[in-house]
């Protein structure tokens, strides 16, 4: 640097102390160490965010010593296609931001920094929708120096409320199904039983992470109490519960009295009036009673 200073003083001297070089290649060869632009933040591979959410897709950079052109920023969406132009967003140049698609997939879209060239390009994208979803790149360009950087992003609808429900006699000895279902939210969807009271899950119990399903076997009092489900994805979870009750099995009890004589057939005849209760223990006892006559 010191013989570049003198030759910018003395352009004699240079060629004195080195014949073969000239003033500029003194000046190029003092700056050769210098670093160009630079995207300086951490691109992420992907990121999984919520649909409703907000979020910052970041692209600091700083500009190398030699980087003295126009700053120009672009914000892209890169085409799946490659025989296909990528589409452009979002830019900056000449102290002015312009808008270029007025698709829905622009609308929401800004630079999160007031000043874009005070060395932060980050995207700032408001109210997240599935069709956000795409593959992002930030090109910083102030010639000579250019970089970019490329993120790809996953918009995922969270599970909504589930519902749960039961399948099968709560009686003792029965099999059971409790279910658990989510009528939205992005796949994969992953469904987990877990019970809340009373206990551990069963031994017998078996459950299925897909379809949401927790099958019991032989059911005993043991397995009464309050069973919850959560839906969860990669953005969110949601729960529901079900109570799950063991009743004794159905019970009949017969009982008679003589309600009358009479003479039929010139016969002094017996008549029988039977009651027959008939006590069922689902989901409330209910009594049904039936009354019928028998000739003794």
């Amino acid at each position: 640097i010191e013989n570049v200073s003198r030759c910018c003083l003395c352009p004699h001297l240079c060629q004195a102390l080195h014949p073969c070089k000239t003033q500029t290649d003194f000046i190029f060869s003092g700056l050769e160490g210098a670093k160009a632009m630079k995207v300086t933040s951490m691109g992420l591979q992907a990121i999984q965010k919520a649909a409703g959410d907000s979020m910052i897709l970041n692209c600091s950079y700083t500009p190398g010593p030699l980087d003295t052109g126009e700053l120009d920023i672009e914000w892209s969406v890169v085409s799946p296609d490659s025989t296909q132009k990528d589409q452009m967003l979002l830019s900056y140049g000449s102290s002015t931001q312009y808008q270029h698609d007025d698709r829905p997939l622009s609308g929401g879209l800004s630079f999160a920094a007031g000043d874009p060239s005070k060395g932060d390009a980050s995207l700032l994208i408001d109210q997240l929708s599935p069709a956000h979803s795409a593959t992002y790149q930030c090109k910083v360009k102030k010639l000579p120096g250019v970089d970019m950087q490329k993120t790809s992003l996953v918009v995922m609808v969270k599970p909504s409320v589930p519902e749960c429900w039961l399948q099968g006699e709560q009686l003792f000895g029965e099999d059971v199904s409790l279910h658990c279902q989510s009528a939205k939210g992005s796949t994969p969807l992953r469904y987990t039983w877990r019970r809340e009271s009373m206990g551990p899950m069963p031994a017998a119990a078996t459950q299925n992470s897909v379809t949401g399903e927790l099958r019991l076997s032989n059911l005993s009092q043991s397995f009464a109490g309050t069973y919850l489900c959560e839906v969860n994805n990669a953005v969110g979870a949601q729960r529901c519960r079900i109570n799950l009750k063991a009743n004794k099995r159905k019970r009949v009890n017969l009982h008679t009295d003589c309600s009358c004589m009479a003479h039929i057939g010139g016969k002094k005849t017996q008549i029988l009036d039977f009651t027959l209760f008939v006590v069922l223990s689902r989901p409330q006892p209910v009594t049904s009673r039936i009354t019928f006559q028998h000739v003794c």
